[in-house]
């Protein structure tokens, strides 16, 4: 509207319990950001958070949690050829290669200052990796959304979300 391009967002941003749950643009839940929130007493931690995401407060970086690999191998009762693990193992090499790759060329883009691989609490045969974000951000789901765009918008553009 009035010769500026509209972009919205395919990536919608939810607070909830501390944590901001990332969606895509079909409503897929795509991963995880935990803010580092400043040191506060267990006990007034729940109101404290809420006021800092309320107050869209800076904070020092964060975690981002997305889904990196389905394994399919575990708990399979019917059994499989050992082609058939192969070829899992060889795709899931791939895909975890792409990753390593990725992170490597991309952490100082994104300040990435580690980057390690968890299995899903859910979904045993997932894999997800949780990338340690070094940047400073304001909270808020709309701050929030803006921050991570560009990490989101290259991992998708990889192939990779």
């Amino acid at each position: 509207m009035f010769g500026r391009k509209s972009r919205t967002s395919q990536w919608k941003i939810d607070f909830y319990d501390s944590v901001y749950k990332i969606y895509d643009k079909d409503g897929n839940l795509a991963g995880y950001l935990f803010p580092n929130y400043p040191q506060i007493r267990e006990e007034k931690e729940d109101s404290v958070t809420l006021e800092l995401a309320n107050s869209h407060s800076p904070v020092a970086g964060g975690r981002l949690m997305l889904p990196m690999l389905r394994l399919d191998l575990f708990d399979i009762e019917e059994g499989q050829s050992l082609d058939e693990v192969i070829d899992k193992l060889t795709y899931n090499m791939k895909k975890a290669k792409e990753w390593q790759d990725w992170c490597t060329s991309n952490k100082d883009k994104y300040d990435i200052l580690e980057y390690q691989v968890h299995t899903a609490r859910e979904d045993k045969q997932m894999l997800s990796i949780l990338l340690d974000l070094g940047s400073q951000f304001t909270l808020g789901t709309k701050e929030v959304a803006s921050f991570l765009a560009p990490i989101l918008d290259d991992l998708s553009a990889q192939g990779m979300m």
